[in-house]
């Protein structure tokens, strides 16, 4: 007989404190949920958890601590690809690692590769043993998709561009409070839009500014014209009768309207199309 479950669980995730100018900010942490079924067990996996949930029934649960494991990386994934569980985590400024175990409960996650830096990653087998992986969260940048060797979990081919954001024709991706977009609320448009050209679209910065490190006049750029638009995050790949189904997130998490969108194609990397409605 089927079974039906019902959020929430009932678990003791972390608490993570941080400082916001002479505010200190206390709150529990267990974001971006991952489950897979992996030989015989379910596993729970959550941002900066040091460590993973397990269960035989997806009713109880034990912790079982590993903080090894990347636990200040956000949006963990994990799949299996053979025999292995894969695990890998969201980072900036760095190659992010995949790692992988036979046993989680009595083997250490070891690192297999850390191709390059992603951000909301999703790895997909599939039913040939190909192997890609999907990863995007910005308002700036689409979903990238690209095949990855299973063996060594580095990418073969080229990097695919499959989803952008189209705020104007979507009204779900629409971002701001209520779908109103504010750009003057802005702290980046207040600060920048004296140095912006509108006959270029540029940001012409002072000398003091531009030779800041890790500042560009051209990512600056990017980011004071992303402003109104969504963020378009979160992939996650499925498979169902020869049809692939790239499932996606947005405007935003700090706006109180959220959406899931979904994209369909025959190929794994694509060219993908809008779903239809019923």
């Amino acid at each position: 007989m089927k079974q039906t479950y019902c959020n929430p669980l009932d678990l003791g995730y972390r608490y993570q404190h941080m400082k916001e100018g002479p505010r200190v900010a206390g709150f529990r942490e267990g974001a971006d949920p991952t489950l897979v079924y992996f030989k015989g067990k379910y596993y729970l996996f959550v941002s900066m958890s040091a460590g993973f949930w397990y269960s035989d029934d997806l009713l109880n649960w034990d912790f079982h601590a590993d903080p090894d494991l990347l636990i200040y990386d956000y949006a963990p994934d994990v799949r299996q690809v053979g025999n292995y569980l894969y695990f890998c985590a969201s980072r900036k400024g760095r190659n992010c690692p995949i790692l992988r175990t036979a046993d989680p409960l009595t083997e250490p996650f070891t690192e297999v590769s850390a191709p390059f830096a992603f951000w909301d990653p999703d790895l997909f087998c599939d039913d040939d043993g190909r192997v890609y992986f999907y990863w995007g969260c910005s308002n700036t940048a689409p979903i990238y998709g690209v095949e990855l060797d299973p063996d060594t979990m580095t990418p073969i081919g080229e990097t695919q561009e499959l989803i952008f954001g189209h705020e104007t024709t979507l009204g779900y991706e629409r971002p701001g409070n209520n779908g109103i977009v504010d750009r003057e609320a802005s702290v980046l448009y207040q600060s920048m839009k004296q140095f912006y050209d509108p006959e270029t679209g540029k940001l012409n910065l002072p000398p003091q500014m531009a030779n800041i490190p890790g500042l560009s006049a051209e990512g600056l750029t990017a980011m004071f014209n992303a402003i109104g638009k969504p963020y378009i995050e979160g992939a996650f790949m499925t498979k169902h009768d020869g049809l692939y189904y790239l499932q996606y997130a947005c405007p935003g998490t700090q706006y109180n309207t959220y959406a899931d969108g979904v994209y369909t194609s025959r190929s794994p990397l694509g060219p993908f199309v809008r779903q239809a409605w019923g």
